[in-house]
């Protein structure tokens, strides 16, 4: 744990580090994997700058609402430096990148959103671990196993041992980013990118993945309930359904060009 580093007498948030970071190298990845959807070269800055900004108000936004601050939404401090909530950001995101394909016909929604899932997922995990560093509160809830780990220093410190679920997100948002680009790079090297149902592949087992890891995690973690789950487990559940769907929606599609071919 380390809220701040000093340099020549100036403290810097580790967290401020950790989520520029993020942005840097998901930039990069998205720049990589637009590339080799033959979008154009403009298009990564567009997104990753529009979708950052839009996406982070987003969070905030339905973190004040999750937390019923509704006083607040008025406030331009508070969508900014206020709190975080993955699925408002993800929502604000999803629908300005829809917004973009529908403005320009010659972009399709699936390229954009194929490509730009891996660069998500290696950007939350890097930001996780900002969140880790900081101790800013968002860790779960006590424990006495050999996972504990106690926060006296954090931004919101605790003594007692709890579950580090940051540390728990970002591995395995590093794991889900490494299959998603592996997956990306093979059919890249293989001529069948470019094939709906296989980027409709990369999507759906996305929405599984992240939706499956948060849904588990939540358990672990000090958010509101409501009739037993949280606000992020029933989006996890949304995330995870649509996937199921798209994901045997890909394989039927396959098996039936298999089967035209064939014939």
């Amino acid at each position: 744990m380390l809220p701040y580093i000093y340099f020549f007498g100036i403290s810097i948030p580790t967290y401020r580090i950790c989520f520029f970071t993020s942005i840097i190298v998901a930039s990069i990845v998205l720049k990589y994997n637009y590339s080799k959807l033959n979008l154009p070269k403009f298009l990564y800055i567009f997104i990753a700058s529009i979708v950052l900004v839009s996406g982070i108000m987003g969070a905030h936004l339905f973190d004040n609402i999750e937390r019923h601050s509704l006083k607040s939404l008025g406030s331009f401090h508070s969508l900014i430096f206020g709190g975080l909530t993955f699925h408002g950001g993800f929502i604000i995101s999803f629908f300005i990148i829809w917004l973009l394909s529908v403005t320009y016909k010659k972009i399709q929604f699936i390229h954009l959103l194929s490509g730009a899932l891996s660069a998500v997922c290696i950007g939350y995990a890097i930001g996780r671990i900002g969140c880790f560093l900081a101790g800013d509160g968002c860790y779960g809830i006590p424990t006495e196993s050999f996972l504990g780990m106690s926060f006296p220093k954090g931004i919101l410190p605790t003594y007692k041992p709890v579950y580090p679920t940051p540390l728990f997100e970002s591995a395995l948002n590093f794991l889900l980013f490494i299959f998603l680009q592996k997956l990306f790079n093979f059919y890249h090297k293989n001529g069948i990118l470019m094939k709906s149902r296989n980027q409709i592949k990369i999507i759906s087992i996305f929405l599984l993945g992240f939706g499956a890891f948060r849904f588990a995690i939540e358990f672990i973690r000090n958010n509101p309930k409501y009739l037993g789950l949280s606000s992020a487990q029933y989006f996890s559940l949304l995330l995870s359904a649509i996937g199921l769907l798209l994901f045997f929606y890909q394989k039927t599609k396959g098996e039936r060009e298999t089967s035209r071919q064939q014939s």
